[in-house]
């Protein structure tokens, strides 16, 4: 079992935009994302990959910051899409691209930017760099812990994917640090 095997997916909506109305429906991309949500759902990633491919390309001009928020949603829909799919050095470029225009738009240490980090550190230890991995997912949850708390229930998925990468790369004690303190941020004490 690889770590692409146990990972569920990140894929938004449109919960990063700020303003949907500056973006007009004739744009397309939200009409794109829903579709490549839709085949999504159902495991379609060829098709997925299409429709957010067609999404990014309807956003990918237009310089408004509501226009920049929609582009980092849909390429961290594209390289979720393309990471199921298979197309791993698809999925890290599109994710590297998603977390620098996070990073950009809302901070170096926003949680989104966090998020954006830990979904591409999964995706780097999928494709053998899991050291590279590592280093995203601790700078992640430092970031969460800094902005929300250690006990915040938004560290599980990083913590869990920092977990998944230790065992990538055989290191058994960040496992099972990383398990202990999942366990202390959904249940308090461990």
């Amino acid at each position: 079992m690889t770590i692409a095997d146990t990972t569920r997916p990140t894929f938004e909506m449109h919960g990063l935009l700020t303003d949907e109305r500056a973006m007009s429906a004739k744009d397309g991309w939200s009409d794109e994302n829903a579709r490549g949500l839709r085949y999504a759902a159902v495991g379609a990633w060829v098709d997925a990959i299409d429709a957010f491919t067609a999404a990014e390309d309807a956003v990918a001009s237009r310089a408004d910051m509501a226009s920049h928020e929609a582009h980092a949603l849909v390429l961290n829909n594209l390289a979720q899409a393309c990471f199921r799919g298979g197309r791993v050095e698809d999925a890290i470029r599109h994710a590297q691209r998603a977390c620098s225009l996070r990073a950009a738009l809302l901070g170096e240490d926003a949680i989104a930017v966090a998020r954006a980090r830990s979904d591409l550190a999964v995706m780097l230890g999928s494709a053998g760099r899991a050291g590279e991995g590592l280093a995203l997912i601790s700078r992640s949850i430092a970031s969460i812990e800094l902005h929300a708390g250690d006990e915040d229930l938004r560290l599980s998925d990083v913590l869990e994917n920092a977990a998944r990468l230790a065992i990538e790369v055989g290191d058994r004690s960040i496992h099972l640090v990383a398990d202990r303190e999942a366990l202390r941020a959904l249940f308090g004490t461990v």
